[in-house]
């Protein structure tokens, strides 16, 4: 629930763009929109706002081309939606030429390790947690660096943190799930991702593990509906598409699993 008064004074500058932003994160696109649409909105704060609209609606970009930081940084983030992070990590390096702080360094994090470039992921996130120690989504980029290089404890304990300062981060929650699930702890590995699946309920991503780990602990109709979800939630998103596949093959349905793995 957003701490907000009913009727906030829009007059202070600032305010306006503010109270956008918390209308976005709480999933206000309308509201966010009719404030954004002011004519006394920073215009590079309205971009970089309508771009995080455009991202997590996963709609064709209609934006000025980025001048600063948070624009570049909202841009990124509309490229990664659309499955195009080298696009997101080129301008998540635009945005930390312009500024360095915590919020840059977890993005760049993030996106590197998302590139396989694992240190340049550490180095990065390192940088992050210098400037904000407690910043929950670098946190969690440390625990899926400490999994990359098997140290399965070691990461439990980095999602945890994660989880403390920030319970709503799903990515965290799966991560510890995954985690748990490689430990042999399945029961609470299950528990971990259908509660990260519930915290953003709209990830695609999160949907297509769960489902796997259900179909194979035994839970194969839910897990399948998982799988579906995910799918129908983002298509272009491969993790689901691989999942069915495998699911396929491994029952020797073996055309639709061809079928499945074309999707992806």
């Amino acid at each position: 629930q957003m701490l907000l008064p009913e009727d906030p004074d829009l007059r202070i500058p600032g305010s306006r763009e503010f109270v956008a932003a918390l209308r976005i994160a709480a999933g206000e696109m309308e509201a966010a929109d009719a404030l954004l649409s002011a004519p006394n909105v920073d215009p590079r704060l309205r971009n970089a706002l309508k771009t995080l609209v455009a991202a997590i609606g996963r709609q064709p970009l209609d934006a000025d081309e980025p001048t600063t930081a948070s624009e570049f940084l909202a841009r990124s983030w509309w490229s990664q939606a659309n499955w195009n992070i080298p696009a997101a990590l080129l301008d998540a390096r635009r945005a930390r030429a312009i500024k360095d702080s915590a919020l840059v360094f977890a993005r760049i994090a993030q996106l590197e390790f998302a590139s396989g470039n694992l240190a340049a992921a550490r180095k990065a996130c390192d940088a992050a947690l210098a400037m904000a120690p407690e910043m929950a989504t670098a946190l969690t980029v440390r625990g899926f660096l400490s999994a990359a290089e098997n140290r399965l404890e070691e990461a439990e304990n980095w999602f945890e943190r994660a989880m403390a300062v920030d319970p709503r981060l799903g990515d965290a929650w799966l991560g510890r799930g995954l985690v748990r699930y490689r430990r042999g702890r399945s029961t609470e590995a299950l528990d971990d991702l259908r509660l990260a699946a519930r915290r953003q309920r709209d990830r695609a991503l999160f949907r297509a593990y769960l489902g796997r780990l259900e179909v194979v602990s035994g839970w194969t109709e839910a897990g399948l509906e998982e799988l579906k979800l995910a799918l129908e939630l983002d298509e272009k998103d491969p993790t689901g598409w691989w999942f069915s596949a495998l699911e396929r093959f491994q029952r020797h349905r073996v055309n639709e699993a061809v079928e499945f793995l074309e999707g992806a």
